[in-house]
């Protein structure tokens, strides 16, 4: 168990202030509903550009698509997920990784959210 719990703190990015600063924008600004580069980044949090885009490219978490820009970030998509944890928020549909980020990450973005029941599965 304290193998586990040292691999799961290990994982976690360094949260001091600016690295603060980012993870919330990161999520707000990939909540618009488009991929995010690390110049919106940096205009949105007041970091020089390197910093921001050195800090991506360190922390797990963060998916991009191949231009570089955040598609991804700790539990929050732009993209359909299979199985898909679908929820609406300041009228754009995204995406959770599981379940559970659906619970939190209205909290995260500030705004409120609904996520509407999952589908059915296909007749056989």
């Amino acid at each position: 168990m304290d193998e586990l719990a040292d691999a799961i703190t290990g994982a976690a990015p360094d949260l001091g202030p600016p690295g603060q600063r980012l993870f919330i924008a990161t999520y707000r600004l990939l909540a618009a509903g488009h991929p995010v580069t690390a110049a919106e980044l940096a205009a949105a949090t007041g970091l020089p550009e390197p910093a921001a885009a050195d800090a991506l490219s360190r922390w797990p978490g963060v998916f991009t698509d191949r231009h570089g820009r955040v598609t991804g970030f700790w539990g929050l998509a732009i993209g359909e997920l299979s199985p898909a944890h679908r929820f609406e928020t300041g009228g754009r549909v995204l995406y959770a990784w599981c379940a559970w980020d659906t619970l939190f990450l209205p909290v995260r973005l500030g705004q409120d959210a609904q996520s509407p029941p999952p589908a059915p599965p296909p007749a056989t």
